[in-house]
């Protein structure tokens, strides 16, 4: 077996997993909608990987739900100004940087 067969059968065994995890609708909505293209999910998630917090922290620093911010940084939704607003103050953060715009 080489090294192609072996990463198909690997992305095989992810696909499988993440369709028992997450619904067939949520795996539609990434497709049609690509809403992971801001950035701000991968931002969000870098931030908190480098102050060291685990999600449910991280998410009550910025006053939300650890359910909702798993929402932005799992599944790519798009976060709403008003949080990237408050991340922004909160962190003395750049907006720009934080949206994904910079």
């Amino acid at each position: 077996m080489n090294i192609y067969e072996k990463r198909l059968q690997k992305l095989t065994q992810m696909l499988l997993w993440i369709e028992s995890y997450y619904s067939r609708e949520q795996i539609r909505y990434w497709k049609d909608i690509k809403c992971n293209r801001d950035g701000a999910p991968q931002r969000l998630w870098y931030l908190r990987s480098r102050l060291g917090l685990t999600m449910e922290e991280f998410a009550n620093s910025i006053d939300m739900s650890p359910e909702r911010y798993e929402k932005f940084e799992k599944i790519g939704a798009k976060i709403p100004d008003s949080i990237i607003e408050w991340t922004s103050q909160k962190y003395a953060l750049d907006k720009e940087w934080l949206k994904g715009e910079k």
